[in-house]
């Protein structure tokens, strides 16, 4: 048996994902798994560095890592038509916020990456942990900023959306939004790599054929959350690409890398993005 050190977020959508592995409703004869529970941006630069073997991160940050990790097909966070908030603490045009200081998640958050995306001509960011950032905008430490996970269903009506970056990226391109991923390093053997993709998989399907039971352990983590927020928040980003990438997000996800690299190239090789747990070539 082999110790897979695995980082995961405390959000509402990692904690379905994983409920099964983390409570051992979900076990294998080939895995231990170690987990390390921190905020995405954290998670973020532990695989920067190769500190965590299995992680849940960012799309924006995957593509930094793409030498040393691969990612699997199940665990995405991929929404339609819906993503991080861009908010601010008084009312304030979209034209209006070039000079302005913007709170983010983390450099390489996909929330920045679909900020950049639909505001341009901004490069006054400042990094906040992301459950800080509704703060810092009522106490005007800042003016703007991108709150993202369970912030986004349930922030203080004191402050105002300007734009949903998830919108505006589904609009502009017609695809889904590429939010979060599942990696794992390349240097691990394809038999346990093919494991992990499968453990998932089965956590995923204990939580829908437990629903009610993985909600209320849910809850109990996130007693400022009601339990219809806990469950808007879970069929928002738990969904059918949760559990196999399909073409579309595949799509997606180089439409997001092609951005990011400034590049014409339209496609990437599907196996170059992610593990393909059906061929060991």
């Amino acid at each position: 048996m082999i110790n897979l050190n695995i980082g995961i977020s405390p959000c509402p959508n990692d904690l379905f994902i994983f409920y099964g592995l983390l409570n051992n409703k979900i076990s294998s004869h080939k895995i231990k798994l170690i987990f390390t529970i921190s905020d995405l941006n954290t998670l973020n630069i532990k695989v920067l560095n190769q500190k965590l073997d299995v992680a849940k991160i960012s799309y924006n940050n995957y593509f930094h890592v793409m030498n040393d990790y691969i990612a699997l097909k199940v665990g995405s966070a991929i929404s339609f038509n819906t993503g991080p908030l861009l908010l601010s603490n008084q009312l304030i045009d979209i034209q209006n916020i070039k000079n302005k200081i913007i709170g983010i998640p983390g450099i390489n958050t996909t929330a920045n990456f679909l900020l950049s995306f639909a505001i341009q001509n901004n490069n006054y960011r400042k990094e906040i942990l992301y459950s800080y950032i509704e703060n810092y905008l009522l106490q005007n430490k800042i003016n703007l900023g991108v709150i993202i996970h369970e912030k986004k269903f349930n922030y203080s009506n004191k402050l105002y959306k300007v734009i949903d970056l998830g919108v505006f990226w589904t609009q502009k391109t017609n695809l889904p939004v590429p939010l979060g991923c599942v990696c794992i390093k390349k240097s691990i053997k394809f038999d346990i790599k093919k494991e992990m993709h499968i453990l998932i998989k089965k956590s995923i399907l204990y939580s829908i054929s437990n629903y009610d039971k993985v909600i209320a352990f849910i809850c109990s983590k996130f007693l400022n959350l009601t339990s219809n927020e806990i469950k808007q928040y879970i069929n928002t980003y738990v969904n059918h690409s949760t559990i196999y990438i399909n073409k579309y997000d595949y799509e997606a996800v180089c439409k997001m890398f092609c951005i990011k690299q400034k590049n014409i190239i339209t496609k990437i090789d599907y196996n170059k993005i992610f593990f393909d747990e059906n061929n060991s070539c």
